[in-house]
């Protein structure tokens, strides 16, 4: 079955038989227990939002948005002396150039 998504089949064969990925497998299992999941899909963004079952994309990429903005905080620059950038590239104050 490997090779019908173009896998490669032999490697995919040893992988599964070996168990290389077993705890990183039952860990996952575990933490997503621990969060509340009773099925799949479950998808867990930034360790703090859930979302069971099949999601639509604009709910996906509302809480991809919403993380980025809680870890992407804007920092506005209120010093008259400081760069400035903008989409064409950074001015620098002449006083720093």
């Amino acid at each position: 079955m490997a090779d019908e998504f173009g896998l490669e089949g032999e490697k995919t064969r040893r992988v599964l038989t070996e168990g290389r990925f077993r705890q990183q497998v039952e860990d996952d299992m575990e933490t997503a227990q621990r969060l509340g999941a009773t099925g799949t899909p479950y998808i867990v963004v930034d360790g703090r939002y859930a979302l069971p079952g099949a999601q639509d994309t604009d709910t996906l990429l509302g809480i991809l948005r919403q993380v980025w903005d809680e870890t992407h905080p804007t920092v506005l620059v209120t010093d008259n002396d400081a760069a400035i950038c903008g989409p064409d590239g950074c001015a620098v104050p002449a006083a720093h150039a």
